[in-house]
């Protein structure tokens, strides 16, 4: 009798670790996958000669002071800097006035200088672009916040990446999100600057543009 209660309780168990496993496996095939938030690399940053965007400017100094513009962001050449390193040259042509960046481009970073000089930093971007991604310096930090479709004049921009940027230095405080399509670029760009006076609001808005594919 006592060897038939074994035998029996053997079985059980064995039954038992069949039917676990049978219905953790009936789980994993009926449950659905979860979406995963997408990402993209540095090859998706446009940076070459030839590349560039048209945006609608416009900076509301108050509600009487509207000014509008349109400004040509155009990627001219390469230029070799300071410290060896090849950076190349974004000039930003307004209807007043030519401003120029040095867009470096090291591993995952891309870095926006004002100079040829790693030490005139504007602001950098880290690869890859992901939801909930965060970077930058106590007094300048940058964070991926959502992916949504944009629409600019210049089309329909599915899963672009909203990078929310706050700055905050003496007599400098900058507030605003850059809308970034993989491949493309800035789409749309929204922020809040203020020194020395009152806030000023400003808005780019793509028009058109012609990247390297």
């Amino acid at each position: 009798m006592f060897a038939h209660s074994k035998s029996l309780l053997s079985f059980l168990v064995f039954f038992l670790m069949v039917f676990l496993l049978w219905t953790s496996c009936s789980k994993k095939s009926t449950e659905p996958e979860q979406s995963q938030e997408e990402s993209t690399t540095i090859a998706d940053f446009p940076n070459h000669a030839g590349d560039y965007w048209i945006y609608a400017v416009v900076d509301s100094f108050s509600e009487t002071n509207v000014q509008m513009d349109t400004v040509k962001v155009s990627v001219e050449d390469s230029i070799m800097m300071a410290n060896n390193e090849k950076a190349m040259v974004w000039v930003y042509t307004y209807r007043s006035r030519v401003d120029t960046q040095y867009v470096l481009v090291h591993a995952d970073t891309v870095f926006f200088l004002t100079e040829p000089n790693r030490i005139y930093l504007n602001t950098f971007f880290i690869f890859p672009l992901t939801v909930g991604n965060r970077w930058g310096r106590p007094i300048d930090s940058l964070q991926v916040v959502e992916q949504k479709t944009v629409t600019t004049p210049a089309g329909i921009f599915p899963d672009c990446f909203r990078i929310h940027r706050h700055s905050e230095q003496p007599n400098h405080l900058f507030d605003g999100d850059i809308w970034f399509a993989n491949g493309k670029g800035m789409v749309r760009l929204d922020y809040m600057v203020m020194e020395f006076g009152p806030p000023v609001y400003s808005t780019w808005e793509l028009l058109s543009y012609h990247v390297k594919e």
